[in-house]
């Protein structure tokens, strides 16, 4: 307590001071004002003919706004500084904006500091009044003592004769910006460094704008680009059309009656070669009218057939959508030769239970998996030998037996055999039609279901991109990753409809998936702008929000759950209501009157990414 009653008079000392240090500050806040303001509205309104510090007047007609007084400063301030009198109220607004600044700071007088201030406005005045007197820019004959006043003119004869007008401008320019420095403390290398920094930062406006104008005017050019060759296109087929059909024409008027008969006059000469030439002419005519007419009968039966009808599945957001042909894709050539004979498999499997024998390893060949690209051989090792013997036997065997390489798969599931591949001689063509044919394919019932190619055994293997649900497809330059796309994007479309699957694209690069353009599967054209590509997968985000939430609402785990509620739903016309929607306040219907839509089915979106490392390098941050 005794510490608390010695401390509250200082801190009551201390609260008084500062009280009545923000008391005088205020005070001073108000006078430099009012001082600021009388002498600029003294220097604002002056009259050469008012009674003044350097000329006599008419005391009882005085025009200054700050009366006599008024007129008497404004005349003594031009007579003494000329246009450089109206720097002095704009001091004052300067300091009185110091005070309103810093007035809950403590006051600090510095005689050095004042000093220096005082200096640097005495040096400013000097500058500026030698200045305006040595310019001819301001009308000198409205002062008393021209532009630079009585000062200004005094210093301008006495250093005219010592630096010239040139060195005399010089040397003031120079003491006008000390002066400013001293009073303002103004820096002029951090005011080039502000400069420097607005100049830089405008130019980035300007060049990030000109760059957005120069893409856009890309764009512009792109499509008109595709608008164009899309015509030159249609145009080309119309021609081609028509050129077919005036062959068909040409050939449908060609008839046997219609080829003039040849008649063969009788010249001077050899009567039997003239009978020989005559009947070599008619075999030409018979020949070509019989050729003609069964071309045109071939024409008109296939013109009267009617075309094959399509598949189609229905959809229920796009109507009937027709499936793909498998009759599009290449098939493999009935004589194609694929890996080794089935002599050359016996006599392999011979040499290689010789080649073991010679390393000391007794074994036998029980089974042969002949694959595209390597076959297996599966052998019994004898009772007491290590698989890591064989193992280690890797390279030599692969001198013994003239091949590349060897690999030695040392444990096969449900088998007790040991497995060794030797690559093929010949490597054969996995063909897309010999997956998507198979029983293992068409069997698939996800629509996500992915061709992915044959195993080692030559049998075909597929995927659900549902169970993964995010692939990676890594490799050099030319390994095949293209192709491996190409074959999965296929697979997609021969196993879904729109309805059921739906794709969103990008290729920054505008070369491998163009190719899918304008077909029903896609949400939005092909994505080509990495910015564009930003906003789809913010979009793709957004929409696994939305159906996360969807199907929280609904109390189901998947996407085939929720499909299959709101299925059976509708097929006992019942559908469900939209359990997250609301009312739109800015539409034309009233909040009450707005009823919430029914539930549709919701497709699988699948997103594909070509160069996706580039994407995450330039859009990586969004």
């Amino acid at each position: 307590m005794a510490t608390a009653r010695k401390t509250l008079p200082k801190q009551s000392l201390a609260d008084t001071a500062s009280t009545t240090l923000l008391i005088v500050k205020e005070g001073t806040l108000i006078g430099v004002l009012v001082v600021a303001v009388f002498c600029l509205l003294s220097l604002g309104s002056y009259d050469a003919q008012d009674p003044g510090w350097s000329a006599m007047g008419d005391h009882g007609r005085v025009a200054n706004a700050m009366g006599s007084t008024g007129a008497w400063v404004a005349d003594l301030l031009f007579s003494l500084f000329g246009f450089s009198a109206y720097i002095i109220p704009g001091m004052l607004l300067y300091r009185s904006w110091l005070i309103f600044r810093d007035r809950y700071t403590p006051l600090q007088l510095d005689a050095i500091t004042l000093g220096l201030k005082f200096a640097g406005a005495l040096l400013l005045m000097l500058g500026l009044t030698c200045l305006f007197s040595l310019s001819s820019l301001p009308d000198h004959s409205a002062l008393p003592f021209g532009g630079g006043g009585y000062i200004g003119l005094s210093l301008s004869n006495g250093l005219d004769s010592l630096l010239n007008p040139s060195g005399t401008v010089l040397l003031m320019l120079a003491l006008t910006l000390f002066g400013l420095t001293l009073f303002a403390e103004v820096s002029w290398l951090s005011l080039m460094d502000k400069l420097g920094g607005w100049t830089l930062h405008l130019f980035g406006i300007a060049r990030e704008a000109l760059a957005d104008w120069w893409e856009r005017g890309r764009e512009i050019a792109r499509h008109r680009w595709k608008v164009r060759q899309a015509s030159r296109a249609l145009v080309e087929e119309k021609r081609e059309a028509a050129e077919h059909a005036k062959l068909f024409n040409a050939g449908r008027m060609l008839r046997e009656g219609d080829i003039p008969k040849m008649e063969v006059q009788a010249p001077v000469g050899d009567a039997q070669e003239l009978q020989e030439q005559g009947s070599a002419a008619r075999k030409v005519i018979d020949k070509v009218v019989q050729g003609t007419s069964a071309l045109v009968q071939r024409g008109e039966a296939v013109a009267k057939q009617s075309p094959p009808a399509p598949r189609k599945r229905s959809s229920a957001a796009l109507g009937d959508v027709r499936i793909p042909e498998f009759e599009l894709l290449d098939t493999p050539a009935l004589d194609r030769k694929t890996g080794y004979s089935e002599q050359e498999l016996h006599s392999f499997s011979r040499l290689l239970e010789d080649k073991l024998a010679d390393f000391g390893i007794s074994a036998e060949v029980k089974s042969i998996l002949p694959g595209p690209v390597i076959t297996r051989f599966e052998i019994q090792p004898a009772a007491g030998v290590k698989v890591s013997k064989i193992s280690n036997l890797v390279k030599d065997l692969a001198r013994s037996l003239a091949v590349i390489s060897v690999r030695v798969v040392e444990v096969i599931p449900g088998k007790s055999y040991v497995g060794i591949e030797i690559p093929n001689a010949d490597r054969a063509m996995v063909y897309l039609s010999d997956v998507l044919l198979s029983d293992t394919y068409q069997s698939a019932e996800s629509p996500l279901t992915l061709a992915l190619g044959h195993d080692i055994a030559g049998e075909p293997v597929v995927a659900d991109l549902a169970k993964m649900p995010h692939l990676l497809v890594a490799g050099t330059t030319g390994s095949g990753k293209s192709v491996g796309v190409n074959a999965m994007l296929l697979s997609l479309l021969y196993k879904a409809t729109p309805a059921e699957v739906r794709l969103v694209l990008i290729d920054p690069k505008m070369l491998e998936l163009n190719v899918y353009e304008g077909i029903p599967h896609l949400l939005a054209p092909v994505i080509t702008d990495m910015k564009d590509a930003a906003n789809g997968l913010r979009w793709c985000v957004g929409e696994m929000e939305r159906r996360y939430r969807l199907m929280a609402a609904l109390g189901v785990r998947n996407l085939s759950g929720f499909n299959r509620k709101v299925s059976q739903a509708r097929d006992k016309d019942e559908p469900l209501d939209d359990p997250i929607w609301l009312p739109d306040p800015l539409s034309m219907v009233d909040v009450e009157d707005q009823v919430a839509p029914h539930l549709d089915t919701l497709p699988n979106i699948v997103v594909v990414i070509d160069e996706f490392a580039d994407m995450m390098m330039i859009v990586g941050k969004k």
